[in-house]
């Protein structure tokens, strides 16, 4: 079982502060500006909004990564309770590749963002095929726990799943 962490990044702290201050300032010029008063305030309510989403979204809520076996996990923590936000077979794996690289990749139906900062370089995608429809994952990584998963699901790859024994027969003799 290997576990990733992500490192907070000041980056979020940053620009959750700045959205918030920028939209204290154009609230407080807008009763100056008499004429503009509306289209002012409507601007701070926005930053404010901008500022507040960054808080909850990111500072509030973190996640890490979990290799464990065939499955990838992504847990989500929110204060002291840990949760299962994502627990994917890796057999169902595609690719894993660093998303400023993967600008061919196909288009996905589903889309999930499990990343812990809002600004951050690190960004991987992990795609895959979930209830018949192409599916990604974008999370925060380094480099050797990305390659870890690739290494992990290329074995799973070369390795075709057994079936069960029973996987094909059907109850006959049922009871009415």
């Amino acid at each position: 079982m290997r576990v990733y962490i992500p490192p907070k990044n000041k980056k979020t702290m940053l620009c959750s502060f700045l959205g918030i201050m920028c939209g204290s300032l154009l609230f407080l010029t807008s009763y100056f500006a008499v004429s503009f008063r509306g289209l002012i305030q409507l601007c701070a309510f926005g930053f404010w909004g901008f500022g507040f989403w960054v808080v909850c979204r990111y500072m509030l809520v973190s996640y890490y990564y979990v290799l464990d076996g065939d499955n990838f996990h992504v847990i989500k923590v929110i204060g002291h309770e840990h949760r299962d936000a994502c627990n994917i077979n890796m057999r169902t794996g595609k690719f894993i590749k660093k998303l400023s690289e993967a600008k061919g990749r196909p288009p996905a139906r589903e889309r999930f963002n499990y990343c812990r900062n809002f600004v951050t370089a690190q960004r991987y995608v992990y795609f895959f095929e979930w209830n018949g429809v192409d599916a990604e994952i974008i999370f925060e990584s380094n480099a050797e726990f990305a390659a870890l998963m690739a290494e992990k699901l290329e074995t799973l790859r070369s390795f075709p799943c057994e079936e069960p024994a029973d996987a094909g027969t059907t109850n006959k003799h049922r009871r009415k």
